[in-house]
């Protein structure tokens, strides 16, 4: 979600508030409320993200619960029809995410560019007079991303990885 140009916040662990509306809901749905196991009392339950979303000219709330699908417990499931019914009635969507929504090769690309958003090891005259270069030399290349970048540190005198390094930064920064 960080990674998308739509989504211009994110809140984890956000709050079901008032309490007594999830409270109302679960008495509804015929579920027991989520209580503290210490002293018996309800507790504020919490959806894992919600999300604002910019969507043309307006503005949209999405909430997520992300659950591992070999969690799914009957107690489980009837929590999030708690969380579901709260949501639905606010007029927000709501989904739950489990493993086999997530697509594993982005999430790992993402992870991959992370680091390299903020990148005070590179120059930004480096950067600026390799640019074109750069692209230039692996738009015309049929060999692999770490190849090319590696045969122009050595056309440039540069340590190894940096041109890699430059590459990261400006597709994560979303330069490229």
């Amino acid at each position: 979600m960080e990674w998308s140009e739509q989504v211009i916040d994110i809140r984890e662990q956000f709050p079901l508030l008032p309490l007594d509306k999830t409270l109302y809901i679960a008495q509804k749905l015929d579920i027991k409320h989520p209580t503290d196991p210490k002293n018996k009392l309800p507790i504020i339950m919490t959806t894992d993200m919600l999300l604002t979303v910019k969507q043309e000219e307006s503005i949209k709330f999405i909430a997520h619960s992300i659950k591992p699908s070999n969690k799914l417990t009957k107690r489980v499931v009837e929590k999030l029809q708690i969380e579901k019914e709260f949501f639905k009635d606010q007029k927000i969507e709501w989904a739950l995410i489990t493993e086999r929504q997530i697509n594993y090769n982005l999430v790992r690309n993402v992870e991959w560019l992370h680091n390299a958003k903020n990148n005070d090891k590179l120059s930004n005259h480096h950067i600026n007079s390799l640019e074109d270069n750069l692209y230039c030399a692996i738009q015309q290349s049929e060999k692999p991303l770490a190849k090319v970048t590696r045969e122009q540190d050595e056309l440039f005198g540069l340590p190894s990885g940096y041109c890699m390094q430059i590459v990261k930064y400006l597709i994560a920064n979303r330069y490229w």
